[in-house]
Formats: structure tokens, C-alpha cells, sequence
């Protein structure tokens, strides 16, 4: 995962950026722990993580990895939701309405958090919370 730096805690990550990103990067996090509590912050991997799931592919590879990360890269923020609906990855589902963003199948890139649909953004991060993680689809 990109935009990793090398800190302990997300108040961490966060204090490490610069502006406008850092503030950008706050509102997120203050929005991921108010609609989704659950999901408790850390650092993994270099980003800020948001629960964690255990995963295991037909491979037999098995690993953890978060329901929800904030990444601060170069071009762009990333918000990694990882949980799917019927087989199909939150951000996949909820791309054509969170407003201007490019989606990969469990990536939402954006350059300005004024670009995001922040409704839908919650409804997406709910869903990642609420997926069936036993039953996750791994290819």
C-alpha cells in the first residue's frame, strides 16, 4: 500500500503530513471513527487502519489486512474499503455516486475531500463494516 510513513499511532500519521493534506486527512479520520466506532485505528503497513480481518485465499495464503485504511500518497488521498456486497467490493458499489473520485476494486482516489459525496462515503464505510468477513470472496 502506498503512502505508508514510518509512525506508531494515526495522530502520528496524521501530524507528520503537510497542509492541506493534513487537514483533509483529519476530517477523514474523524468521520471513519465517528460513523464506523467499531473499528478501532491503528497503524498498519505504514497507513492508518480501521479494524482488521483475517483473510485466506484458495492459495492457502492467509494474512491480516484492515476493513477500512487512510493512505496519504503524492497525487492523491486513498481510502482502501475492503469489505463486499454480494461479492463485489464496497468501492466498486458506491463509486458511481461519491462524487469525483477514480475507484480501483477496493481503492477510492481523490485529490480534494470537497470532491466526495460525504453521505454516500458513510453509507460506503458502513457497509465495509457490516460485510460478512467470514464469507469474503478472495481471488
Amino acid at each position: 500500500m502506498k503512502g505508508q510513513l514510518n509512525v506508531a499511532t494515526p495522530e502520528e500519521y496524521i501530524a507528520a503530513l503537510d497542509e492541506p493534506r493534513k487537514s483533509q486527512v483529519q476530517q477523514l479520520h474523524e468521520l471513519i471513527c465517528e460513523t464506523v466506532p467499531e473499528l478501532e485505528p491503528s497503524i498498519q503497513d505504514g497507513v492508518i487502519a480501521y479494524g482488521m480481518y483475517k483473510y485466506k485465499y484458495a492459495s492457502g495464503r492467509e494474512g491480516e489486512w484492515p476493513k477500512l485504511a487512510i493512505a496519504s500518497n503524492a497525487p492523491h488521498i486513498s481510502i482502501h474499503c475492503c469489505g463486499q456486497i454480494d461479492g463485489r467490493y464496497v468501492a466498486e458499489t458506491y463509486a458511481d455516486r461519491l462524487g469525483s473520485v477514480n475507484c480501483g476494486r477496493s481503492c477510492i482516489r481523490f485529490t480534494k475531500i470537497e470532491k466526495l459525496n460525504i453521505d454516500v462515503l458513510k453509507e460506503a464505510f458502513i457497509a465495509c463494516r457490516d460485510t460478512d468477513w467470514d464469507s469474503m470472496i478472495h481471488e
